[in-house]
């Protein structure tokens, strides 16, 4: 199984992506308003614009204009988010990997053959105040 751990450093959405316990790259996400997918979906829709709530979603790959795209399943109260080239723009939920669009291609490229061979992948996101209690 393929363990994506999506750390958020800060509420400014800045955070650092590992595959397996190693490093990938950094992240940037729309606000994080402290959402928990267990949250009531109420919740998590009259905060938008934000950062997806922090959980474990399964990650897949579909294909758009010819490339790898790699999407998250059963976001609550999201739809069509993943993962998606750095840039100054809303994200929409969707996490912008690095700092250059070849991030994003080495992510894809770590990753996609292994999910289309068959192998789950899961990313978890959590927040480094979470984890330093």
């Amino acid at each position: 199984m393929i363990n994506l751990l999506l750390i958020r450093r800060d509420a400014a959405t800045n955070g650092d992506l590992f595959i397996d316990r190693d490093f990938q790259a950094v992240t940037r996400e729309d606000p994080d308003h402290g959402l928990d997918a267990g949250m009531p979906l109420e919740e998590i829709r009259a905060a938008k614009p934000c950062a997806i709530p922090a959980g474990a979603y399964q990650v897949f790959v579909w294909r758009r204009d010819e490339i790898d795209t790699l999407g998250l399943a059963d976001v609550p109260g999201f739809v069509g988010v993943g993962f998606e080239e750095a840039g100054d723009e809303e994200l929409g939920g969707s996490i912008a990997v690095g700092h250059e669009p070849q991030d994003l291609v080495a992510l894809r490229l770590k990753i996609a053959p292994r999910i289309r061979a068959g192998e789950p992948c899961w990313l978890t996101i959590d927040r480094e105040t979470t984890l330093a209690r």
